[in-house]
């Protein structure tokens, strides 16, 4: 009961649509990471999941290409990754994403991990990397803990 409390607690931030952006301004493409995005670590799996909503605040449709990124070097020590693409979305959309104006989507990625990993890895240690047509941006993911 309270395990699929907590899942239908994470569905609903995860489609959230009122929450304010990350950023402050719109980037030149529209695309921003939303504040309901986050990594979490399943302690009793070994399992770090990331959710990633993205959305186009632009007049026009937005292509892009998204990988999940570690920032922190003991993560990348781990897994031997630096980054991972994220292949599909939430709505069964295949890379590169379309996003037409307005819209966002979830972006979900879970890492099976062999050894337990330490909050201060986790805290500011995930990201996503978004790619559309000549420009990159990394963006760090909060870590959040969910009991």
């Amino acid at each position: 009961m309270f395990k699929s409390a907590v899942y239908a607690f994470i569905l609903l931030v995860l489609t959230c649509t009122s929450c304010a952006p990350l950023s402050g301004s719109p980037s030149k493409e529209g695309l921003l990471l939303e504040q309901q995005s986050l990594v979490r670590w399943r302690v009793d799996e070994n399992i770090l999941e990331v959710y990633a909503v993205i959305a186009n605040y632009a007049d026009k449709d937005a292509s892009f290409a998204a990988y999940v990124v570690f920032l922190d070097p003991h993560l990348r020590e781990i897994d031997g990754l630096d980054r991972i693409e994220v292949k599909e979305d939430d709505r069964k959309g295949k890379t590169p994403f379309l996003l037409k104006p307005y819209q966002e989507t979830v972006l979900r990625q879970r890492f099976y991990m062999d050894e337990p990993l330490k909050r201060a890895w986790l805290s500011k240690g995930v990201g996503i990397e978004i790619a559309t047509e000549g420009k990159r941006m990394t963006l760090p993911i909060k870590y959040v803990e969910i009991r």
